[in-house]
């Protein structure tokens, strides 16, 4: 039964993209599934997920390590991930069981690292790690909710970008901009940040976007009392996700960074055999690009209520090429 009052921008758009292309849309499940119909053809969409690709290659890249294990034999530059099952599966456990090889790991990556579930989106529980209690317990809360999460070595980065795919082409391509404040030598990250809140510091943000970013700042004590250098940047949060305050920047059509960050977003896609996805890519301090990870379902939430009638246009390739 369809559900009137969904707040997901995504079942508005796709309803406004159908209708002039003669599609009826039905929504079932609190609008979570949608199905497409044109005369005798009918396509769904299931979440975010188009029918264009195929049900194992959805199931690989919601995979963090699956994708990662993938990319890797085929040589696209990406961040490792290792999976990590709950003890309640023993049989995909050595009799060891978690803890030698979790320890391994934080020594093998410099004692930080990201704990996050292996299915998960949007920066949901990713969780820095960076002692063996930290490691323990950022393990146990995540297994404590799903049967696997991933870990991963924390990268200083300069950059994120995400790429959005179709059958080769990239539709879209935007740096994920952190929330952040600058130093003046002379005032705490605090003060900068209760500065930060007040109106004409960043005219491209309204109160309740700041309210939300100050919601998600994830700064330690010691780093809030700091006085950051005279036009020091000091993002809100270490993640880049839209959904965690970041804004969406989109790159020029023309741009020399925008053809290379395609070009590597193509190869994942190949690699993976996916004709639609949102392709993750980020840019260590030293400029090294790498796929994090690849979204099958195309989300764009925040993005598209930035940009509605760029959303909009995305949404109407993606569904043209599904009836192709």
């Amino acid at each position: 039964m369809a559900n009137d009052g969904s707040t997901r921008l995504m079942v508005t758009l796709v309803r406004e993209v159908c209708r002039p292309l003669g599609i009826t849309v039905r929504a079932f499940h609190g609008d979570w599934l949608l199905r497409l119909r044109r005369r005798t053809r009918t396509e769904h969409i299931f979440g975010y997920d188009f029918s264009l690709n195929s049900a194992a290659a959805q199931q690989i890249a919601r995979d963090k390590a699956a994708t990662a294990s993938i990319l890797a034999a085929d040589r696209v530059p990406a961040v490792p991930h290792e999976l990590i099952m709950s003890p309640t599966l023993p049989d995909y456990l050595p009799a060891s069981g978690n803890w030698p090889r979790l320890l391994a790991l934080f020594a093998q990556w410099h004692r930080d690292v990201v704990a996050k579930p292996n299915e998960g989106t949007a920066g949901r529980e990713v969780i820095r790690v960076r002692s063996e209690l930290e490691l323990e317990r950022a393990i146990h809360q995540l297994l404590g909710k799903t049967r696997a999460c991933a870990l991963s070595p924390y990268l200083e980065l300069r950059d994120e970008f995400r790429v959005l795919m179709l059958d080769g082409e990239a539709l879209l391509v935007y740096r994920k901009v952190r929330p952040a404040v600058t130093g003046d030598g002379r005032r705490s990250v605090t003060e900068l940040l209760a500065d930060w809140l007040q109106p004409g510091d960043a005219p491209d943000r309204t109160p309740d976007a700041r309210l939300k970013a100050l919601g998600k700042v994830e700064l330690t004590a010691a780093e809030l009392r700091r006085v950051p250098a005279a036009g020091e940047s000091v993002p809100m949060n270490w993640r880049h996700n839209l959904g965690q305050g970041a804004r969406a920047e989109e790159l020029a059509a023309d741009s020399v960074d925008r053809r290379q960050l395609a070009a590597l977003a193509a190869r994942a896609m190949t690699s993976l055999r996916l004709r639609v996805a949102s392709v993750d890519i980020v840019v260590s301090a030293d400029g090294r690009r790498q796929v994090l990870e690849v979204n099958s379902g195309i989300m764009m939430e925040q993005f598209g209520r930035g940009d509605r009638a760029r959303a909009l246009d995305i949404y109407r390739r993606i569904i043209t090429a599904v009836f192709a």
